[in-house]
């Protein structure tokens, strides 16, 4: 089964196959796209930080700071403390097991990566809060 296909479709068959194998790999996509939309929605703000002579720096470093961020709060804080309270109902999953499913929860949610790399590409003004916000939160809901 590939889990980057069934995810949008079958999310309860994806999630319990991951919670049944012993051995897997790191799910480590997600939270990279996580990171990249992260890092896009702070090049605005970087650019005030920076000045507008370093634009692609501020694109750098948003990036770089949004995919670190995406790993350690994606891979080390909230599966940690969901792991942390799911040991008080006598949880038995593993780091990596919540890691993956976390970094999977957050995969519908990288489809704004798309919407930010065309305003990025076109040159449109990114401020636009209420569609942003629209547009990441129906995909949150998703």
């Amino acid at each position: 089964m590939n889990v980057y296909r069934t995810i949008w479709l079958k999310p309860s068959p994806t999630f319990e196959e991951i919670a049944n194998k012993k051995e897997q790999s790191l799910q480590a996509l997600p939270i990279i796209l996580f990171g990249l939309v992260f890092g896009l929605d702070m090049y605005p703000d970087m650019i005030l930080l920076l000045g507008e002579k370093a634009k692609i720096w501020a694109l750098v470093l948003g990036l770089f700071l949004g995919i670190g961020f995406s790993f350690l709060s994606l891979g080390l804080v909230m599966p940690g403390l969901i792991r942390i309270f799911g040991k008080l109902w006598k949880g038995k999953s593993s780091m990596r097991q919540m890691v993956n499913i976390c970094s999977l929860s957050f995969l519908p949610l990288s489809m704004v990566l798309v919407y930010q790399v065309s305003i990025f590409i076109f040159g449109l003004e990114p401020t636009i809060y209420n569609l942003n916000a629209g547009i990441v939160y129906l995909l949150w809901l998703w």
